[in-house]
């Protein structure tokens, strides 16, 4: 059995713990509410998880980082998995490489754009999209129905005349002075964020009002256009409808591991639709504890998205214990 340290000399505080090997390599990183207590589980007696045993033969020591709280370790434990990706850490290592739509609503004229960068920037992030193609989808159906700009050009009204994308009716041409108002330009932002974040309900709703606003007024082009935006939003949802008496935002996780490998399903449902449906896989991930890999997964994929549900299913039992500091840190994430 490994020679545990002297835990005496371990803080008695929230905080993440680092196992490094005699080179200095990180193999794994943890969090704990009191990261004493925590450490003195490793070294106890009884039966041990098989990851566990291997991990208490390799390292030579471990470093701290004390924390405020244990929300702040979880933070800081996820930055360090992502940096250094531990061996024996669950490393959401392909996520970052998937499509999003960026809507820059930091911006006086917002845009609409692909990146496969999420950055905590001020602005509006939804994906990530698996498969890209329906990131591509998706854009096509902002420009063709919303009609947000997506150039990157300095927005203030001086152009003599707008680019080809008014004239194909794929934006409403902010760049010249007369073409749009800002009001206008807003309302078209919000319903593009209402058609990204999957709220069908609402946005059926504010084109029905538009429809007959501009029917009322004679405006019959415009109102046509929003007769047949309404009616494409329409058909969308009838294609994506699912029987849910809830009608809740909800993420459900599903699991099949074999020969040491492991794949992870989600299904996203939002509104009572099914939005999308991903998968990722972690090969020769080995015999790890489910609360810990779920858990570690948790963090790192909603760390990533801006696309939070309300409830969140997974096909194995967690305990509270586990789960209260990402649950506080979701909250706290959703109304950011």
């Amino acid at each position: 059995m490994p020679v545990a340290p002297d835990l005496s000399t371990y803080p008695d505080q929230p905080g993440i713990y680092i196992y490094k090997d005699s080179a200095g390599k990180i193999l794994y990183v943890g969090k704990a509410r009191s990261i004493r207590k925590r450490l003195a589980s490793y070294f106890g007696a009884g039966p041990k998880h098989a990851r566990t045993e291997a991990l208490l033969t390799e390292f030579a020591a471990i470093d701290t980082v004390v924390t405020t709280n244990e929300m702040e370790a979880l933070a800081l434990e996820n930055v360090f998995i992502k940096r250094h990706q531990p061996t024996y850490n669950v490393c959401l290592k392909d996520d970052k490489t998937y499509p999003y739509i960026k809507v820059t609503t930091g911006e006086d004229w917002p845009r609409a754009f692909v990146t496969r960068r999420f950055q905590k920037d001020g602005h509006t992030y939804f994906g990530p999209f698996l498969p890209a193609r329906t990131c591509r989808g998706a854009m096509k159906m902002i420009t063709r129905l919303f009609q947000i700009r997506t150039c990157r050009i300095e927005i203030d009204g001086s152009l003599p005349r707008p680019c080809l994308y008014y004239d194909m009716h794929a934006c409403l041409g902010p760049c010249v002075a007369g073409l749009t108002t800002r009001e206008a330009y807003a309302e078209a932002v919000k319903d593009v964020l209402l058609f990204l974040g999957g709220k069908n309900a609402e946005l059926r709703e504010r084109l029905a009002e538009k429809m007959s606003a501009a029917a009322d007024g004679e405006m019959f082009e415009m109102a046509a256009a929003y007769r047949d935006c309404l009616r494409t939003v329409e058909e969308l949802e009838q294609k994506q409808r699912v029987d849910m008496t809830s009608g809740e935002d909800v993420d459900v996780f599903g699991e099949f591991a074999d020969g040491g490998n492991l794949a992870a399903v989600l299904l996203v449902v939002r509104g009572g639709r099914v939005l999308d449906s991903r998968s990722f896989f972690f090969e020769g991930i080995g015999d790890v504890e489910p609360e810990e890999f779920w858990v570690s997964f948790l963090e790192q994929y909603y760390d990533a998205t801006t696309f939070l549900p309300k409830e969140v299913h997974l096909p194995v039992d967690v305990s509270d214990e586990a789960l209260d500091p990402v649950e506080a840190w979701l909250d706290r994430k959703s109304v950011v």
